[in-house]
């Protein structure tokens, strides 16, 4: 009975092991978030820093991923990936592009008049680094 489990538990070692599931840098797209030139503005408590992921090409609907960071100032470095997904079950994977948006509400939602927001990235594949991004203010 000893010899299944083990035999399960080296199988299921080393199939982690050849997707990369150990390593996650390669579950994650990194970058940095800058301000464009002139784009610099005073932050306020309640401002709130929105990083989507989409997959590529996508128009609408909620994003493959999202992560909220609070009291930061740009650049700030960032890494999002299967830890931050929204639909459980589904996978951080394929060609993604990463959006960001600095909320003066704080809320969630698309970005307004005295928000900052970036363009997508270029389509990428987790594992990707140097991704970064540039806000800039929302007319």
């Amino acid at each position: 009975m000893r010899v299944p489990a083990l035999l399960s538990a080296a199988l299921l070692f080393v199939a982690l092991g050849a997707s990369g599931c150990d390593d996650p840098d390669t579950q994650t797209v990194q970058g940095t978030i800058r301000f464009a030139p002139g784009s610099e503005r005073a932050l306020g408590g309640s401002d709130a820093l929105f990083i989507t992921a989409r997959p590529a090409g996508s128009q609408g609907g909620p994003p493959l991923a999202v992560l909220k960071m609070v009291g930061v100032k740009p650049p700030v470095a960032y890494r999002i990936g299967q830890d931050d997904v929204v639909m459980p079950g589904t996978w951080f994977r394929g060609k993604i592009e990463v959006r960001a948006v600095l909320r003066k509400s704080g809320f969630v939602g698309a970005p307004v008049k005295g928000d900052l927001d970036s363009p997508p990235s270029r389509p990428v594949e987790p594992g990707a680094k140097g991704v970064d991004l540039e806000l800039r203010p929302v007319p």
